[in-house]
């Protein structure tokens, strides 16, 4: 069992909830309205977004599509358990690695279903999101660094924002993004972190990560996994 405590923004409750908005998030959905202190500014996301990868990964009503050269790894039906609650859909995609070598590139997408009765009323999306905005904007390095340990390569060292956290709002999605910077134990890496909640309750989010020279030469198509993260009404 892979247990990963991940620890909450101060005030925060630990909950399903806190863990997708707590954990941080990353770059932006086609055509996302993002949201910022108060602010809203509507960017069309999608017309500057790359063509859709040709592979496609569904988690129920939520699907985001990645390149054809990736591949979904068995994790050998290991039950993940963050904070206590059990991740209904876990997936890591890389390029098979060979011998003696890791794969440049890692997403990893996790889920957490609603509780039976919903979500408590003091936990409202809106609050949680304001409040983790918040505290993304003012944390240390050194916090937002244990806040990237459990991504989907890892940081160990040097974490800094690229893009700073803003909110989001769109293609069934709400939630928060950002992209960074970081020392991995395979050396400098990119990496761009989403979490969101979609109307059906679930809460989602989604890692990509790579090497800083892989990222470099194929940013379009790494930068289109997020953009095609999307919710679809059943």
């Amino acid at each position: 069992m892979d247990e990963r405590p991940i620890a909450p923004a101060p005030g925060l409750k630990t909950s399903a909830l806190c863990w997708i908005v707590c954990a941080g998030l990353v770059n932006a959905i086609a055509v996302a309205i993002v949201v910022w202190s108060g602010a809203v500014a509507v960017s069309t996301w999608a017309a500057a977004a790359p063509e859709p990868a040709p592979a496609k990964y569904t988690s129920g009503a939520t699907a985001f599509r990645y390149p054809s050269g990736m591949q979904v790894m068995a994790d050998g039906g290991m039950v993940h358990i963050v904070n206590g609650h059990p991740v209904a859909d876990h997936a890591v995609i890389q390029i098979p690695p060979t011998q003696g070598t890791k794969s440049p590139v890692v997403v990893l997408y996790e889920s957490i279903a609603p509780p039976p009765d919903g979500w408590p009323q003091e936990e409202t999306i809106q609050a949680i999101i304001d409040e983790t905005l918040a505290w993304q904007t003012a944390a240390t390095p050194a916090q937002l660094l244990r806040e990237h340990r459990q991504t989907a390569i890892g940081c160990i060292a040097g974490f800094t924002f690229t893009d700073p956290p803003m909110r989001i709002e769109g293609a069934g999605l709400q939630g928060l993004v950002h992209s960074y910077t970081c020392l991995s134990r395979q050396g400098p890496i990119v990496g761009t972190f989403l979490t969101a909640i979609t109307p059906d309750g679930m809460a989602h989010r989604l890692s990509v990560e790579a090497s800083e020279s892989y990222w470099h030469s194929h940013a379009a198509e790494l930068d289109a996994i997020a953009h095609s993260l999307a919710y679809s009404a059943p």
